[in-house]
């Protein structure tokens, strides 16, 4: 998966970050506006640069809670900050969909499969270049889900609230990337997940 994620970056990265209208004109902006606020240790409430000045913390989509903008914009200048969100971005969803494949018990080999199939998908890879808010939710869907698995499999309380706690950092994640059609898809999964390991498969 590590061989695929540095070829996939490689095609993205070399030469310059591929880079499409949604994220050059509104999330790396914002971002990057976030990042400076944030270094300054200052709370990014207004936004003085677009539409002669508009709210920005309070917009859901300005990257204001959404933690791997808020690191990698504040701790990097804005080029090398995009490459790394890009691959964060990458990972987490080859990496945590392999997890939620062997959690579910499918073979190595085919969690492999999963994992490298659905990080170089339409809805990952391909959005990785024009779309940052789809991408965000794609990643932590799987995270999501691999909680919910190991959740549901302790047979004590105390036992599963870790892996609650990384459930709700996931869901937390994808209301904070996209408060609306991206919130409530990730939220009718899990809960039809949740539904099917609960009463048809338990």
């Amino acid at each position: 998966l590590t061989m695929i994620l540095a070829l996939t970056c490689w095609r993205l990265l070399a030469g310059g970050t591929t880079a499409g209208q949604d994220a050059i004109t509104q999330f790396y902006p914002w971002y990057s506006y976030l990042g400076e606020r944030l270094r300054e240790f200052g709370i990014p409430s207004w936004n003085p640069s677009q539409f002669s000045g508009a709210p920005f913390a309070s917009d859901p989509q300005s990257g204001w809670s959404y933690l791997p903008a808020m690191a990698l914009f504040t701790a990097f200048p804005l080029g090398v900050a995009v490459q790394l969100f890009i691959v964060f971005h990458l990972a987490l969803a080859g990496y945590s969909t392999y997890w939620l494949a062997r959690a579910i018990r499918i073979v190595p080999l085919g969690a492999f499969t999963a994992g490298a199939a659905y990080m170089l998908s339409g809805p990952i890879f391909s959005r990785s270049v024009c779309c940052p808010a789809q991408v965000q939710v794609g990643a932590w869907v799987p995270l999501l889900l691999v909680g919910a698995e190991l959740a549901l499999r302790q047979p004590i309380l105390r036992r599963r609230i870790a892996w609650i706690v990384l459930s709700a950092l996931a869901m937390s994640q994808i209301l904070a990337s996209w408060l609306g059609q991206g919130s409530y898809y990730a939220l009718m999964l899990v809960g039809a997940f949740l539904a099917w390991r609960s009463l048809v498969q338990p």
